[in-house]
């Protein structure tokens, strides 16, 4: 008996002292890295292990782009590897940078944020109902507060033709659904992308300009965003990444009239000048909105209205963070930022799978690991997202 208690003992004191090697030794790897080291090692396992075939991050520290890399394919066939100047469809995540145009016609004076959005309209009118369509705002249909139908749009695949924007408003899209008054404005939340497609109608109204016009000269060429596009037609987009279903398999080429909606086509570094400029940029003194919005426009933007949801972003806060984020999903694509707006510290993740958000949650898990292993200056608040 005496043996055996001393057999057992030997066994487990080995057995954690195993244990401990492995955790100890993991975390003084860990600590041993700084965050791109860290990331360039991450990723390519966590990208393995959910099947996504390409992806591109970027870290930005106190408003400035630190570090950005692509990795795996764009295109597995062809074998054209991700790199930063890959483009994706960030799909919902054209919404943040919609919300910008909006708001910079706000500025302009040519909108006013709380007035009825049938003020601007001529080409397409929110169809009567029970409910008053002159309280749908710009407020409500950029904070999807303003009680209208129509979640998400799957698009449209390569060769078919695209209808017009008032015939996707009136249910000529890709879910045969119009957008029209389904609740009393005001009255919840409730996520619409017909809402945003509204919004883009709005702009070619104001402006006279194609939405594609206005937002570059607008808001994607002052950011210096020279790479990126509202597109219309996916397949002329150049650098491309293919879509993939979790399966391996590449999807067509699919194309958004939606574009406020659904169709921005970005790299990671374009769209994380973007996501740079809703903070200062500590390194070359440059104000947040980089001189394109207002301290105060932003200010608005970021404070929730409902659901925490803002104007054009989600707010996630507590009195240590406020964390400015979005995701975005289209077929084949899938993609997040996360921007802690105290500490000027974010991140941008684009992939171009239906597995993306999978692997996009794993890549936060371990930067938060890290973040705690690590005596960092980085304060990116992920944890409030866990």
């Amino acid at each position: 008996m005496k043996r055996l208690k001393e057999y057992w003992v030997k066994t487990i004191t080995i057995m954690v002292a195993v244990f401990l090697f492995i955790v100890v030794g993991c975390s003084e790897e860990k600590a041993g890295m700084d965050l791109p080291e860290f990331l360039e090692a991450e990723i390519p396992k966590l990208m393995e292990q959910n099947k996504v075939p390409g992806a591109a991050i970027a870290i930005i520290h106190q408003g400035h782009i630190k570090w950005a890399e692509g990795f795996g394919y764009a295109d597995v066939k062809q074998k054209i590897e991700v790199d930063e100047n890959t483009i994706f469809q960030v799909a919902s995540n054209s919404k943040p940078v919609a919300a910008w145009g909006i708001i910079k016609l706000i500025e302009q004076g040519r909108l006013e944020l709380d007035m009825p959005v049938e003020n601007y309209l001529s080409r397409w009118h929110i169809p009567d109902s029970v409910y008053n369509k002159e309280e749908v705002t710009i407020r409500g249909l950029l904070s999807h507060t303003a009680g209208l139908s129509l979640h998400g749009y799957p698009g449209y695949p390569e060769g078919e033709n695209l209808p017009t924007l008032e015939e996707s408003l009136n249910g000529k899209n890709s879910v045969d659904e119009e957008v029209k008054l389904v609740y009393s404005p005001g009255g919840q939340f409730r996520y619409s992308g017909g809402g945003y497609t509204l919004l883009q109608l709005v702009v070619e109204e104001i402006t006279e300009q194609t939405y594609s016009e206005f937002m570059k000269n607008e808001i994607l060429n002052p950011l210096d965003m020279n790479d990126s596009l509202y597109a219309l037609h996916s397949e002329e987009v150049r650098n491309l990444a293919v879509g993939y279903e979790q399966t391996g398999e590449a999807y067509p080429i699919i194309s958004y009239r939606e574009l406020a909606a659904a169709g921005l086509h970005t790299t990671v570094i374009d769209y994380s000048k973007f996501v740079a400029a809703l903070v200062k940029d500590e390194d070359e003194k440059q104000p947040a909105g980089r001189n394109i919005l207002s301290e105060e426009s932003l200010n608005t933007m970021f404070t929730p209205v409902m659901n925490r949801y803002g104007l054009g972003f989600l707010i996630i806060s507590n009195e240590d963070h406020e964390l400015i984020t979005h995701g975005g999903t289209n077929i084949g694509y899938q993609s997040n930022f996360y921007m802690n707006r105290k500490s000027g510290d974010g991140i941008v993740i684009l992939t171009n799978s239906d597995s993306g958000n999978k692997m996009i949650q794993e890549v936060i898990n371990q930067i938060v690991k890290w973040e705690n292993i690590n005596q960092s200056s980085y304060k990116f608040g992920l944890e409030l997202i866990m």
